[in-house]
């Protein structure tokens, strides 16, 4: 009996402790961001990776990130585009974790309240107004000071608002045919491609941002939306009363089954092209008589750009290869010049100037400068030719608005988005191209450019090209005046695109310094370094900025073609404020900086020196 009734209160103790020590289960969010992802976030500091329930031993959960004492955290959260934000962070609280606060871009975002002494895990929401995209920088701070660990089980990014794109964007049309079918002929699942169906047509303003269908036929619906973000993609939420997709540059970014009628997508910015992709929805017929219908919402209409037809000032199909051009000879040297023109030009992008751009450039039999790609595209950022020159920081951007233009000298105005700062691979959308005044001679081009006033910026640019002989070569004369009554602040320099007698970049390439470089970047695979020279390996592109000049006499590089001692000596007259080092396959390219701050009335004038030889 005393046997029994031990027994039965053994059972009873240790069913009373599972009791008290049963477990909890923490869901989170299907698409939340959980350790692994939080992991690979840009500058990530150290944390540990610990079993949930090694730390709260009643809770099952994915694994949680400590930071043991911290002082603060920062955490660079992904965002799939522009928009408003509700972010979960799901972290511990109490115990021997505080509570946490949360700011982002300088500003106190929210602060998660005190509750139960005894640690868990906690929910803390944060609501954002519209903000870019690219990644939100997250501080997260021990409340009101304190030590402590931060432990992070999730962070669970959701869009809140989403508004619907008016029926006048978009171009339809109606067919009887499959979705296969349409799919194939228009190559809706090609990107590249920015063809308009034939039967689609622009539609009428309405009340309704719906688009219908004709009874019992399917609808195709195109509209072109002009990419203008850096690292940066758009979100879409899609609503329907039939099977229906949206593609966008060959994506399918969202699809519709006869079970679901709304749901949401992204399209991340590596899938987009620079300035205009097509974006097409395509709804079949509804098992009924009724007529299809389709709504498209996007997270940011105020500044996405979207239109039933493609301008043609940034329409990139208007290839003109007969564009043109002017000649200039002196002596051996032979140089031809694309003419800067806002229809039929050769290079009509907003990131080089216009004006000076060589497409060929020969001393007797050898060729120097070549076009950075074989395949013109008037409208690639990068689709220009040596020496393509730019002006490498915007004026007015940080002041400007989004929405608003800012200045790109020696170009013209673009609109700024949604972003915090200028990138120069941006295809930002043109808002006006500054003209150009050109007199050209024999042997010399001279180029004027004025903007008379925007925002109280205003200057006067003058570049003149000039061949030379004994040494054969070519000098280019810069000055910039500041007619404004606001400072001017930028950084110039050439994107030179040598390819010295249309040879590839390879081992038969040196270039010499008048330094000793130092390369920031890990090229070691691609460039050998050897005291003051170095030799491309031909094994891919190049780019680091390179550090070791201290005064003018290091403003001066040389590039020699090995087997043919050929030899291009380029020469600034200015002490650097910067050296990028930059090669492909087709062209090489050392750029020298040259500083420009001027107060309004200030002017400045420097030089570029290219010189061509044969070296014994």
């Amino acid at each position: 009996m005393k046997l029994q009734r031990w027994l039965v209160i053994l059972f009873l103790l240790v069913s009373c402790n599972m009791s008290v020590h049963a477990t909890e289960t923490i869901l989170l969010p299907e698409n939340a961001l959980l350790y692994q992802d939080i992991l690979g976030f840009r500058e990530i500091p150290k944390c540990d990776v610990m079993a949930l329930s090694a730390v709260l031993n009643t809770v099952n959960g994915p694994p949680v990130l400590v930071w043991e004492n911290p002082g603060q955290l920062m955490l660079n959260v992904p965002l799939p585009s522009v928009g408003k934000y509700e972010i979960q962070v799901h972290h511990l609280a109490g115990g021997r974790y505080p509570e946490l606060q949360f700011s982002a871009y300088g500003k106190e975002l929210v602060a998660s309240q005190n509750g139960q002494k005894q640690a868990h895990v906690k929910i803390t929401r944060i609501t954002t107004d519209l903000i870019p995209g690219q990644t939100l920088p997250l501080q997260v701070i021990p409340h009101d000071g304190g030590d402590g660990p931060i432990g992070i089980l999730a962070i669970n990014v959701r869009i809140t608002e989403y508004t619907p794109i008016p029926t006048e964007k978009w171009q339809v049309g109606n067919f009887e045919e499959s979705q296969q079918q349409i799919i194939d002929e228009y190559k809706l699942d090609q990107k590249n491609t920015l063809t308009m169906p034939r039967f689609c047509r622009s539609t009428p303003p309405s009340q309704s941002t719906k688009i219908f269908s004709e009874p019992k036929q399917s609808l195709l619906a195109v509209a072109y939306i002009y990419h203008d973000q850096a690292f940066t993609g758009y979100s879409f939420k899609l609503h329907a009363n039939a099977l229906a997709s949206l593609w966008i540059n060959g994506e399918k970014v969202i699809d519709l089954d006869s079970k679901t009628h709304e749901a949401t997508g992204d399209i991340p910015w590596n899938k987009l092209q620079r300035g205009v992709n097509r974006m097409s929805v395509i709804v079949s017929s509804p098992a009924t008589d009724t007529r299809s219908w389709f709504e498209l919402s996007i997270s940011d209409p105020e500044n996405t750009w979207i239109d039933p037809i493609i301008p043609a000032s940034i329409d990139p199909r208007r290839i003109n290869h007969d564009w043109p051009k002017i000649s200039l000879s002196r002596g051996v040297v032979r140089a031809q010049l694309p003419v800067p023109d806002k229809d039929n030009g050769f290079y009509r992008a907003g990131r080089f100037e216009w004006a000076g751009q060589i497409t060929h450039f020969s001393v007797g039999e050898n060729s120097i400068f070549a076009p950075f790609h074989s395949d013109q595209q008037p409208l690639g950022l990068d689709h220009a030719a040596g020496p393509a020159e730019e002006f490498f920081e915007p004026v007015g951007y940080d002041e400007a608005k989004p929405g608003e233009a800012f200045i790109k000298l020696g170009v013209g105005l673009f609109k700024k988005p949604v972003e915090n700062k200028y990138f120069f691979g941006t295809s930002y959308q043109p808002v006006k191209f500054f003209d150009w005044q050109m007199n050209a001679n024999q042997d010399r081009v001279r180029f004027d450019q004025v903007l008379p006033n925007y925002q109280g910026y205003a200057y006067d640019y003058v570049k003149e090209l000039i061949l030379t002989n004994n040494p054969n070569g070519l000098v280019i004369k810069h000055q910039l005046i500041n007619t404004g009554q606001k400072r001017i602040v930028s950084n110039h320099y050439s994107h030179n695109f040598i390819r010295l007698n249309d040879k590839d970049i390879d081992q038969r390439y040196r270039i010499d310094f008048k330094f000793i470089p130092r390369m920031v970047n890990n090229v070691r695979s691609r460039l050998t370094v050897k005291g003051k020279q170095a030799i491309p390996l031909g094994k891919g592109t190049i780019f680091t900025p390179v550090y070791g000049y201290s005064c003018l006499e290091d403003s001066r590089v040389m590039l020699t073609l090995i087997p043919e001692k050929l030899r291009m000596t380029i020469t600034l007259d200015q002490p650097m404020s910067r050296f990028w080092f930059f090669a492909s396959e087709r062209t090489i390219c050392p750029e020298m900086f040259t500083h420009i701050d001027l107060m309004p009335g200030q002017s400045m004038q420097w030089v570029r020196r290219y010189e061509v030889t044969n070296i014994d």
